[in-house]
């Protein structure tokens, strides 16, 4: 007899209708940059000492514009808790002053007067932020035996917290530190 069930219970199984589930509503991502502008490669300089609860430093992003900027167009990226400083762009020899606008905690949008066209561009950006001892993640400080360190925590997003940048899964670029 219970054969009979182990010989059945496979086509049993097999009879029952499948449930197809539900569709997913297409909902647009909001954390997600634009992909108006793709990052080529990163030249990036850090201050860091390590008993002071504050870095700075500046960042230099390779461009491509996949698409012209309109005047007072903008370019969106990732910048967590950070002040920004001073922001250019430049494109072949002209270069451009851009005005930070923050969209939320983890984005700004930087904002160019004139239009800019299609192509390679150079975006280079002054910040400052905190390296915290409250917690391990971004950059952060812990001490041991009386000597400060400083250590990162970059898996997504906690680099966001350290320097501006495109962090977007799909980017992977060069870095220079």
């Amino acid at each position: 007899m219970v054969w009979l069930a182990a010989a059945l219970l496979p086509g049993l199984v097999a009879a029952a209708p499948a449930k197809k589930p539900a569709p997913r509503p297409a909902v647009p991502v909001p954390m997600r940059l634009p992909a108006n502008v793709e990052p080529l490669g990163y030249d990036l300089h850090l201050a860091i000492a390590p008993d002071q609860p504050r870095h700075s430093g500046s960042v230099a992003i390779a461009l491509k514009l996949h698409q012209a900027l309109p005047a007072n167009g903008t370019l969106r990226l990732h910048a967590s808790g950070l002040q920004l400083g001073a922001v250019w762009l430049e494109v072949g020899a002209k270069r451009w002053p851009g005005k930070v606008l923050r969209v939320d905690e983890e984005r700004v949008d930087l904002q160019f007067k004139p239009a800019l066209p299609a192509g390679r561009a150079r975006l280079a950006i002054e910040f400052a932020g905190a390296v915290t001892d409250k917690e391990v993640y971004g950059l952060f400080r812990q001490q041991d035996a009386g000597h400060w360190m400083v250590e990162t925590q970059f898996e997504a997003p906690g680099a966001r917290q350290a320097f501006p940048l495109f962090d977007e899964p799909g980017w992977k670029e060069p870095w220079r530190v």
